[in-house]
């Protein structure tokens, strides 16, 4: 059951599906967690589907079918949550950061404030005056709603201070740093501990509220410089030198710099290379390295691929794009020289969406091949095509089911299509209609020497270090592969207006892509491919193309 359950996730794509849901990590956890009752209840006595149905339910009715856990309580990892997901955990060291960011109070700012037990509080407009401004019941409202806002907010950050087991760590930015400081010092006066209401009302922080905690701190002595606060600030805050915390407290600009704070700066004293000079992109004079030291140098800063020609060149490329591209390459002088500008314009033509065909009165002969290439994949070939009445037939009986409309098939050259069928190429198809494959799709990974050795000024073998470990990704679809008794043979049908006499000069064009789709389709049915054919339907011409060796099982 464990090994069905195994292949239904992969064959469904279920597992995967899940991920994208909500609480997807959850889900994945849960499915995980049934595959691993299953590999339990393979090793039961008892077996079966509806056994291991009563199983579940077993398992359901004593409550032990729960959720799965995603992630140990004692995991050695680093959680990343927010204060209110942290309630109820303990960790060993906290971060609570970004508490420099101010309060959400943007609801006091509407014109119509409610509240469950003071009602609804609304602002007074003066049409006259085109003024607008509080009333009595609007400010009530607004401070209860203000006080209840940080009394929330004081207890998410309670919250999150006493997450940690060992050391709490708080990072938070303001500034300027000297008006911010001596802000906090402001509570320093107060006689009292706690800090007085007015403080804490007027916070818009938690930095507010800690600042001027910390100030009076035995530990806090660098907030009060910074401030410019002179000793007797100082001998104010000595009334906390017995609190039994402590605090270390970094203030950007104003405190020592910590070794732990910054980037390692040994390196200058375990060896003479100047690698302060680098990291501060200082000048280095040749003559001051040694030998060892420039060879240092150059094996790590002066390195290059050693095929650097092949990081300029696409590794992946549909069969068009392929052809394209070599042709787009044949006039470039760079290329003579072993460069390759991949930035270059290999105007690619995309075909237009569906709905944009359908609408265009006039169409392209890219949309006249999509639809002659629809048809002649959709066709019966246990009937004899090369009749005429039997090809309209059918080529109604495709529009009847969908595969066309009738605007589409009145652009499609029928008279081109039973002239193929008569031909011998056609009789072969119509002698195997069921060893034949219709436009087969195909996704390859070829080293790269093999596909662009066609061109003599990109290199042919790589090193014996480097060979084989660099490939292109080449896709295509192929329009018709036969399977006959000695061997395959492959047909690429264009409809290009052209003459029996321009047929071979074209098909030189089409060399690259016809060399790609017979090592695909030798890999795809593992037979030898011994003829391919470019088929130009205008015409009426076949043209025989060459087939590489490695078309050869």
């Amino acid at each position: 059951l464990s090994a069905l359950i195994t292949y239904l996730y992969k064959e469904t794509g279920f597992y995967d599906y899940a991920a994208v849901m909500p609480r997807g990590e959850q889900r994945q956890a849960n499915l995980r967690g049934l595959q691993d009752k299953a590999k339990e209840f393979d090793g039961f006595a008892f077996r079966g589907l509806n056994q291991f149905v009563d199983f579940l339910k077993k398992l359901q009715e004593e409550d032990e079918l729960g959720e799965v856990k995603t992630l140990a309580e004692n995991a050695d990892v680093v959680r990343i949550m927010s204060m209110h997901k942290s309630k109820g955990l303990e960790f060993p060291i906290v971060f609570l950061a970004d508490l420099g960011k101010q309060f959400n109070l943007t609801d006091q700012r509407n014109d119509v404030l409610l509240h469950k037990e003071l009602g609804v509080g609304l602002k007074v407009v003066d049409p006259s005056s085109r003024i607008k401004y509080n009333s009595f019941a609007h400010n009530v409202i607004k401070g209860r709603t203000h006080r209840e806002t940080l009394a929330e907010e004081m207890r998410i950050l309670y919250v999150a201070m006493t997450r940690a087991r060992e050391t709490l760590i708080l990072v938070g930015s303001q500034a300027p740093m000297e008006r911010v400081c001596k802000t906090w010092t402001n509570g320093v006066p107060d006689r009292n501990w706690p800090l007085s209401d007015d403080l804490l009302v007027s916070a818009n922080s938690y930095l507010d509220w800690l600042g001027p905690s910390l100030v009076r701190h035995e530990d806090g002595g660098i907030i009060l410089q910074a401030a410019g606060t002179d000793n007797n600030g100082k001998k104010q805050a000595n009334r906390t030198l017995h609190d039994p915390s402590h605090w270390f407290i970094y203030l950007e600009g104003y405190s020592e710099p910590l070794d732990w704070f910054e980037s390692e700066q040994a390196l200058d004293q375990r060896d003479d290379f100047p690698w302060r000079k680098f990291v501060e992109l200082e000048p280095v004079q040749p003559q001051t390295l040694t030998r060892h030291q420039t060879e240092f140098f150059n094996r790590h800063f002066l390195w290059e691929y050693p095929n650097k020609v092949l990081g300029d060149l696409p590794q992946k490329l549909s069969v068009t794009e392929l052809k394209n591209w070599f042709q787009s390459m044949e006039d470039d002088e760079s290329l003579a020289k072993g460069h390759v500008d991949a930035h270059q314009d290999t105007q690619f033509r995309a075909r237009r969406p569906r709905f944009v065909l359908e609408e265009r009165e006039r169409v392209s002969a890219v949309e006249q091949g999509i639809w002659t290439h629809t048809l002649l994949q959709c066709l019966d070939l246990g009937k004899a095509l090369g009749d005429e009445t039997i090809l309209y037939t059918e080529a109604r009986r495709l529009v009847k089911q969908g595969y066309l409309t009738k605007e589409q098939l009145a652009q499609v050259n029928l008279d081109s299509i039973i002239a193929f069928f008569k031909s011998e190429l056609g009789k072969r198809l119509l002698k195997r209609p069921k060893a034949v494959w219709r436009e087969l799709p195909f996704t390859m990974s070829v080293p790269v020497e093999k596909v662009y050795s066609i061109s003599e000024s990109l290199p042919t073998k790589q090193s014996n270090q480097n060979e084989g470990t660099e490939d292109v990704v080449i896709q295509g679809v192929i329009d018709c592969v036969v399977q006959e008794p000695d061997g395959l043979l492959l047909i690429d049908f264009k409809t290009d207006r052209i003459n029996p006499r321009q047929a071979a000069q074209r098909a030189l064009e089409y060399e690259v892509q016809i060399q790609q789709y017979c090592r695909a389709a030798a890999c795809a049915v593992g037979k030898d491919v011994e003829e391919a054919y470019l088929y130009f339907l205008r015409g009426g011409v076949a043209v025989s193309m060459p087939i590489p060796d490695r078309a050869k099982t």
